[in-house]
């Protein structure tokens, strides 16, 4: 019932971005916003008019007015993959070139801007709860891409990141196939909460995943299911002519709000070793380590 609702919002969603120009408003998407460095206030974005708060992801329009602080700058990026670079030298930079494939996924590039800018807005304090004390040994073992104690899997031969938060180091992970009685794998001595296993081979079923540290353990569960049962992905987001890093990132927020959470590990996968600090895929990584999941 939550994905049929779904895919009725995202058809609305498109049914919107084809219609823009109809109600008179700006329709042609001209790139979106791939970064930028200090506080949003570094920054004028000034659309037919009206002030608008920068967000990486939030698509710009033509006609865009963009004024950058000195000292800061910022990328636009375009789906044919070629950034341009604004700072405070630039001046006034006006968006003239219309970008189609932007302009197709302009509805989820607004969304995805809007849930950065409030993750960025809040990113001072920590979004951690839920943690009960276990007095000097600090807070137990919790486990935030499990956030229904259980997750969903492709099957196949793959490397696998886990992340937890607590407990107290050296910790052990062991993953055992619900039929076997001897661990699948068992790696111990890990000095932090994140580790990269694998590859290892996993076939369709259930398995159990165990982290522990002296004192306890938490266990939860894996659900490895074949590629058929793969969430279906909105066509907006499948048939977009995007930079492969824009669109792993884009999946990754969509994939990880569906049914209720349980895809939150199989995003966390495309998103866990982002390639720059600043990056989209760097934020949504930390996000969901700290337990926020995207939704719509």
């Amino acid at each position: 019932m939550i994905k049929h609702y779904f895919s009725i919002i995202l058809s609305l969603m498109f049914f919107a971005a084809c219609t823009k120009g109809a109600w008179g408003q700006q329709s042609a998407a001209g790139g979106w916003i791939d970064s930028f460095d200090g506080p949003v206030d570094a920054y004028s974005l000034e659309r037919e008019g009206k002030s608008i708060q920068v967000a990486i992801y939030l698509p710009v329009y033509v006609g865009d007015r963009i004024r950058v602080g000195k000292g800061h700058k910022i990328i636009i990026g375009r789906s044919d993959g070629s950034t341009l670079r604004i700072d405070h030298a630039t001046g006034v930079y006006v968006v003239e070139k219309s970008d189609n494939s932007v302009t197709m996924l302009d509805n989820f590039l607004e969304w995805a801007g809007g849930w950065f800018g409030k993750y960025t807005d809040n990113s001072h304090g920590t979004h951690i709860v839920g943690m009960i004390s276990r007095g000097d040994e600090g807070p137990p073992i919790s486990m935030s891409l499990f956030p229904t104690g259980q997750a969903h899997l492709l099957s196949g031969e793959r490397r696998l990141t886990l992340y937890w938060q607590g407990g107290k180091p050296p910790f052990g992970v062991r993953i055992y196939n619900k039929n076997e009685s001897e661990p699948h794998m068992n790696l111990q001595g890990l000095n932090k909460g994140r580790v990269t296993i694998g590859p290892l081979n996993f076939q369709a079923g259930s398995y159990y995943l165990e982290v522990y540290d002296a004192t306890e353990v938490e266990i939860v569960r894996l659900d490895v299911v074949p590629d058929d049962l793969f969430p279906v992905m909105p066509a907006e987001i499948k048939h977009a002519n995007m930079p492969r890093e824009v669109m792993n990132t884009l999946e990754a927020m969509w994939l990880a709000g569906q049914e209720d959470g349980n895809w939150v590990l199989e995003a966390y996968q495309r998103v866990s070793n982002p390639t720059e600090r600043q990056s989209a895929s760097t934020l949504l990584r930390q996000a969901l380590e700290e337990g926020l999941v995207p939704s719509q």
